[in-house]
């Protein structure tokens, strides 16, 4: 694990993302769908789950876990997250190799 970030979404949700090091795993099995809702049944109700690529040269993957009282992120949270990193993007990344 490189590092963990708490921070407040603007709904007022709690964001815990842990940031590790990915050498062996490609992003792209990180942020399989059927891969992410195993991270989100597993974190529980009232958790969403989300693979971030943080940074690709040093093969840095991010798990973000959002709390919500609906079940889903409110989507200016999610927007948000996505524009919080140039280098942070989704599963749909030109990257997808890495």
């Amino acid at each position: 694990m490189k590092t963990i970030e708490l921070k407040r979404t603007p709904s007022n949700e709690l964001s815990y993302t842990m940031v590790l090091q990915s050498i062996e795993t490609p992003y792209k099995v990180w942020a399989d769908p059927d891969r992410v809702k195993r991270f989100n049944k597993f974190f529980g109700p009232g958790i969403v789950a989300e693979v971030l690529k943080i940074n690709s040269e040093q093969r840095l993957v991010g798990l973000r876990l959002t709390t919500t009282t609906k079940g889903e992120p409110a989507s200016a949270d999610v927007a948000q997250a996505s524009s919080s990193s140039p280098e942070t993007g989704n599963a749909a990344s030109s990257d997808a190799d890495f």
